[in-house]
């Protein structure tokens, strides 16, 4: 069974807990993000992480408008 992306980010951010991941560097997350593949998770994972991360409703009709829309909520990657 494939790790959420939630707890997946909560593993590459060497966090114990989801909720720290609120509070985890936003640059760095970016850039998890940004290299993950959109296909690896559903619409709903991708829209459901970028709501805990940013507290904004997210609506999108694809994998990749749902990522995009998470990485633009985020700071840019430098």
């Amino acid at each position: 069974m494939q790790t959420g992306l939630l707890d997946r980010l909560v593993e590459q951010q060497g966090l114990t807990c989801l909720s720290d991941l609120r509070y985890a560097d936003r640059k760095l997350l970016s850039r998890q993000i940004f290299c993950m593949q959109a296909d690896m998770y559903s619409v709903w994972e991708w829209s459901d992480a970028a709501e805990y991360l940013t507290g904004k409703k997210v609506t999108a009709g694809t994998q990749e408008e749902a990522k995009a829309c998470l990485l633009k909520a985020l700071p840019q990657i430098r």
